[in-house]
């Protein structure tokens, strides 16, 4: 405002200046009219219309309403809008060149490719360890079934050399003078009492400890 102020009162001291010499030379032309109008240089005439048209500009500056100064913030936000509009520009105009599609299209199809054996590996690494998880699961089969042959095995063994025990004992038994007390009847010692013994003895295993009888013709009857 003070500027402006500044500027305002050093028009009026011209204004007023222009007057008292437009006064004066009216004055002198008034005088000397009756020997003739001086005629003015073409510098005085180059003077006097800058003169009307600094008069005409400052009163034109004066009647117009003072423009709001933009700020320093607002100078810096258009500055950077303006800056990000060209490089928006500019990237788009570098995306659709063909060089740059090139180079897309290429590095699209490497990592393509990159995640194509990525997988594949993940693949092969499942598929190798379900196909150990089932040749883990046939070995401990296996190994149970071994286990299990081996159990019976052992128990059939047990079970054959205890009837192997039970036979000779009741053959012993059947061939002795008497009887052990306490389990089987006593057995006749003829000669058909013997052959039937020994025969049902080596006839049949399982009979062995069941209790016998004598039956018609000297054979003995296992029940």
């Amino acid at each position: 405002m003070a500027r402006y102020r500044n500027r305002s009162a050093s028009r009026e001291r011209s204004s007023r200046r222009d007057k008292k010499r437009a006064s004066k030379r009216s004055c002198s032309r008034s005088r000397s009219s009756s020997l003739g109008r001086p005629q003015k240089s073409q510098e005085a005439y180059k003077r006097t219309g800058k003169r009307q048209r600094n008069y005409r500009r400052a009163n034109k500056e004066e009647s117009e309403p003072a423009k709001p100064q933009p700020s320093a913030v607002q100078l810096e936000e258009e500055a950077l809008a303006r800056i990000q509009a060209a490089v928006a520009e500019r990237y788009a105009a570098a995306i659709a060149g063909p060089e740059v599609q090139a180079r897309i299209a290429s590095r699209l199809k490497e990592e393509r490719a990159r995640l194509e054996a990525r997988l594949e590996a993940q693949l092969e690494e499942e598929r190798q360890a379900l196909l150990d998880k089932k040749r883990k699961i046939r070995e401990e089969a296996r190994r149970q079934q071994e286990e299990l042959e081996k159990i019976l095995e052992e128990n059939k063994r047990r079970v054959e050399a205890a009837q192997a025990a039970a036979a000779a004992a009741a053959a012993a038994a059947g061939l002795g003078p008497a009887a052990p007390l306490g389990g089987q009847p006593r057995v006749s010692t003829d000669s058909g009492g013997a052959a039937g013994a020994a025969a049902a003895v080596a006839g049949n295993g399982d009979a062995v400890g069941r209790p016998s009888h004598r039956g018609s013709g000297g054979l003995i009857l296992v029940e």
